[in-house]
């Protein structure tokens, strides 16, 4: 299923950065930043499953994220 693949690629993503603050636009993973922003935005509306809820907060999901996450320092490219 899509969404276990996804959020398979988040556990990695927090084993190598040690959180769940994934950007928006983040370079290295477009479809992840996505991911997790569309995850927040079903939470806020409340058109999230208990489980998938149940499953990311297992994880140390950030629901609120959007002033903790710095764009810049994922998204910037050497000059």
């Amino acid at each position: 299923q899509k969404w276990d693949e996804m959020f398979h690629r988040l556990s990695r993503y927090k084993q190598q950065y040690g959180d769940c603050l994934v950007p928006h636009t983040y370079v290295h993973d477009r479809l992840l930043g996505l991911w997790v922003h569309t995850q927040r935005s079903m939470y806020k509306l409340k058109n999230m499953t208990s489980d998938k809820e149940e499953r990311l907060n297992s994880i140390g999901f950030e629901w609120n994220a959007n002033e903790n996450v710095d764009d810049s320092s994922s998204t910037s490219v050497s000059e």
